[in-house]
Formats: structure tokens, C-alpha cells, sequence
């Protein structure tokens, strides 16, 4: 770790801002790692959001990049699914890998089930 990652951990105010991207075939597994997050929910130490968390009548692609620009962490809950989507290969994955590049946001691509990920726009970080 450099000294620069370890003064934005110093820097860290809580909640950390997480954004999940999940395919709606995938909300199943989704609920399962949600419940592994919740007790840092209830302690104050993570702030969970995904699309599910939309209300009725809400602008959804303004919600959707209001909080993707908000996240310190974006997890993609990654399956064939996921994959298939277009959020997987669209514009606002371009961003998200740029502010990836720039240090502004980790991104944490997490395998919910086997798919060929490699090719996809992500497929050059770890994963999980």
C-alpha cells in the first residue's frame, strides 16, 4: 500500500458510499451478500444502494448516476447476466473504469456465477 492509498484511508468519512451493479436475474444472490453487509449498515460504516432502492416515479438513470458519481466502492456482482446487460459494456461503465483509473472510486467485480469475464470491460481487475 502506498502512502497515497493510506492517507485516503485516514481521510475515509463514514458511511462508505457502496454502489452495487446486479443483474435482476442475480437479486437472489444479491439478498444473501446484502445480509453479509449489514451489520457494517447497522454500525454506520456502509451505505449500501442499488437500483432496487428506486421509488416509484423516480427519474432512474439520474438516481443511478447521482449515486454511481457518489460511490467510493462499486461492487458488479458479476454472472451471464451481468454481463449480457448493457450497463456491462455502456457509457457509464466507461466512466466508472475511468474514475477507476484515477483513483477516485474501487471497483470490485465479484463472480456470482461462472461467465467468461475477460473479455468484458473490466476483465483486467481482480475479481473476486
Amino acid at each position: 500500500m502506498n502512502q497515497y492509498q493510506v492517507e485516503r484511508i485516514l481521510e475515509t468519512t463514514f458511511p462508505i458510499e457502496v454502489f452495487c451493479a446486479v443483474a435482476s436475474e442475480d437479486a437472489l444472490l444479491f439478498q444473501q451478500l446484502e445480509a453479509h453487509f449489514s451489520i457494517l449498515q447497522q454500525q454506520g460504516l456502509l451505505s449500501i444502494w442499488h437500483d432496487g432502492l428506486l421509488a416509484p416515479g423516480t427519474n432512474w438513470k439520474e438516481a443511478i448516476d447521482l449515486h454511481l458519481e457518489k460511490a467510493s466502492v462499486v461492487v458488479l456482482l458479476v454472472s451471464s447476466s451481468f454481463l449480457a446487460s448493457d450497463y456491462c459494456s455502456g457509457t457509464k461503465m466507461h466512466r466508472l473504469l475511468e474514475r477507476h483509473r484515477l483513483g477516485e472510486v474501487h471497483i470490485i467485480p465479484l463472480i456470482l456465477r461462472s461467465c467468461e469475464l475477460h473479455h468484458a470491460p473490466f476483465g483486467i481487475l481482480q475479481a473476486l
